[in-house]
């Protein structure tokens, strides 16, 4: 996973030519991940997918998000 976010700049090409995690969503993720849009949808909460943000931390599950505000700050992760 650090490959994901490395300065290195061979290893940035590389990440950049990995497959999307996206793509390997079991049933139930893929179930989460949907009903977690819908609600942001319903609730008129703006949002950008960004399917190269990975977990600081080994004991995340499900989804991984960030608040920025207006000017691109990170917030809260």
């Amino acid at each position: 996973m650090l490959l994901l976010v490395s300065d290195n700049e061979d290893e940035m090409i590389l990440a950049g030519q990995a497959p999307s995690m996206i793509k390997f969503l079991k049933k139930d993720s893929k179930a989460h991940y949907t009903k977690f849009k819908e609600y942001l949808d319903l609730l008129n909460i703006p949002y950008s997918e960004d399917h190269t943000l990975i977990p600081k931390n080994e004991y995340n599950t499900n989804s991984v998000w960030e608040f920025k505000n207006d000017e691109d700050c990170l917030i809260c992760a």
